[in-house]
């Protein structure tokens, strides 16, 4: 009785789980990723369109997944992207549509969230395209003076018994031969059809310069039922014609479902502006045909920028550097087109103040290519005109008549400082001079600097000024002289400070009290080399040193 009891105990176990995985699977509740349309082993019409259905149940999706497609000649994918349809159930649709007949291998590969972290599941089902035959085939003829439903050939009812010499034929009356409901049969996948897959060169929307020579290039996908053979050729259809050949053959074999690169040489138009040009296919035996089953063109289109000059100024030397007033000397101006476009003919000038509009050297030029430069030359100074001795903030211009349509018209000017110096060989002019009226030397008896100023001019410009100074003591005694540079403080205004130390330089050996004066003078150098010399009062001197 024990082992019977046990017996009968397991057999309750064993069927309770079975009928829970009866309810499990009758219910529909999956777990991870499937494919829930098509089923494995699914015989589907070809040449028609299925929605591939992948499902993920309970665990999330991670992201986006793939759906590969291998079939007898080709293979393909497919992004997949979820959505949730309900409580713990996400679902990813796709379009897929058997170009031949044979077996296929649908392979699902998703991303899932799950207690690990994240992991890939993959799934495949097996289906297989099947051809199927026309109505009349399968058994099936219309009824006599109607174009609506298909009529069965047999007609066996539930209160008729089967008779031996039951033939097919049409009957006259819907309620003699009932009509099962045929399924429609699949619309035939069409010799001529492509399908555009990318862009391979000159992408919408491609800027190119006026008159220049690309290729185009489109990649398409054999989307009907016949091979394309390499006399296939990419024809214009309507639009810009780009000086687009008459034809332009394809040049390979392409079974159905594959891809191939179709190119045609163009030339963009000389006018700026956008462009497009449409194209098709054309087969051997003149039949034209398009993208899809509307038959649309596939196009390249482009947007053609006028080519324009960017003249500018380089650069403004001058040999010699520091002209002398009276003598002649050069101007050069180097100007440069840095535009993607050629230039027509243009001028430049030279002028020695930026508030004229009349230039000293003046140039005319036939124009510049994208990238050139010239540098132009001009004698100004003694006879060809007199510029007094002065500094000058001159400037060039390129294309001075404003004729040229450029890229930037605000780039046109450059300055640059030039200064002359007078012919005078007499040196800078010291006109006065000024100082403390004594210094007190060292510290405890006074004051114990001076501060000199000279005033210095010059029409050619002064290079340099300095004091020259020495220490006399009362009996006489001269001390050495010292030379100490003076430094401009304001317009012709030169400044130094003599105190102690500097006093000190000339006393070898010092004294240490007494009183006498200080000599100085005041030298001064032009650029040319001229120099000039003025002594200048003396200066009275108290000393005393513990």
């Amino acid at each position: 009785m024990k082992h019977r009891a046990r017996f009968w105990w397991w057999s309750g176990v064993l069927l309770a789980l079975a009928l829970a995985g009866c309810t499990f699977r009758l219910q529909g509740r999956w777990t991870g990723v499937y494919i829930s349309h098509p089923r494995d082993g699914d015989r589907i019409p070809g040449g028609t369109e299925v929605e591939v259905t992948v499902r993920v149940q309970e665990n999330a999706p991670a992201g986006p997944g793939v759906l590969f497609v291998r079939g007898p000649y080709n293979a393909v994918s497919y992004a997949l992207t979820f959505e949730p349809r309900e409580e713990d159930l996400y679902e990813a649709r796709v379009t897929w549509q058997p170009a031949h007949l044979g077996e296929y291998t649908l392979y699902a590969q998703v991303p899932v969230q799950s207690r690990g972290g994240e992991v890939v599941e993959t799934r495949q089902v097996r289906v297989t395209a099947v051809e199927v035959p026309p109505l009349e085939e399968r058994g099936w003829k219309m009824v006599p003076g109607t174009t609506a439903a298909p009529q069965a050939t047999s007609s066996p009812t539930a209160t008729q018994p089967p008779t031996a010499t039951a033939t097919r034929q049409a009957t006259a009356t819907a309620t003699a031969t009932p009509s099962p409901t045929a399924t429609p049969s699949p619309t035939p996948l069409p010799c001529h059809r492509a399908a555009f897959v990318a862009d391979v060169t000159i992408p919408d929307g491609t800027r190119l310069d006026p008159g220049q020579n690309f290729v185009k290039i489109w990649r398409l996908k054999n989307a009907g039922s016949c091979a394309w053979t390499p006399d296939y050729a990419v024809v214009f259809d309507s639009g810009d014609d780009l000086d687009a050949p008459e034809s332009t053959p394809i040049g390979q074999r392409v079974a159905p479902g594959q891809m191939v690169d179709v190119r045609v040489p163009l030339t963009a138009p000389h006018d700026p502006g956008t462009y497009r040009a449409n194209f098709k296919l054309r087969s051997p035996d003149g039949q034209v045909f398009g993208l899809g089953a509307q038959d649309i063109p596939f196009y390249v289109e482009i947007r053609v920028v006028a080519l324009l000059p960017d003249l500018v100024v380089q650069g403004i030397t001058f040999d010699p550097a520091t002209p002398v007033e009276g003598q002649t000397f050069q101007v050069q101006v180097t100007v440069a087109n840095q535009g993607d476009g050629a230039s027509g003919p243009f001028s430049v000038g030279w002028a020695t103040d930026p508030r004229s509009q009349v230039y000293y050297c003046n140039w005319s030029l036939n124009g510049l290519a994208p990238g050139a430069q010239q540098t132009l030359t001009c004698a100004a100074g003694g006879s060809h005109g007199h510029l007094p001795a002065g500094t000058y903030d001159t400037y060039a211009r390129v294309d001075t008549g404003q004729q040229i349509a450029e890229q930037n018209e605000d780039n046109n000017t450059r300055s640059a400082p030039l200064r002359i110096i007078s012919s005078d060989t007499t040196g800078p002019s010291i006109k006065a001079s000024s100082s403390s009226p004594a210094i007190y030397w060292p510290e405890g008896c006074g004051p114990n600097e001076v501060t000199l100023t000279a005033y210095v001019s010059d029409p050619s410009g002064v290079d340099w000024v300095r004091v020259r100074y020495r220490v006399v003591d009362e009996s006489g005694a001269a001390g050495q002289w010292v030379t100490k540079d003076m430094t401009l403080e304001g317009t012709n205004r030169y400044q130094t400070v003599l105190g102690p130390a500097d006093l000190q330089a000339s006393l070898n050996p010092p004294v240490h009290y007494g009183q006498g004066r200080v000599e100085y003078r005041i030298l001064a150098a032009d650029q040319v080399g001229n120099i000039s010399e003025q002594p200048m009062p003396d200066l009275t001197l108290h000393y005393c040193l513990r």
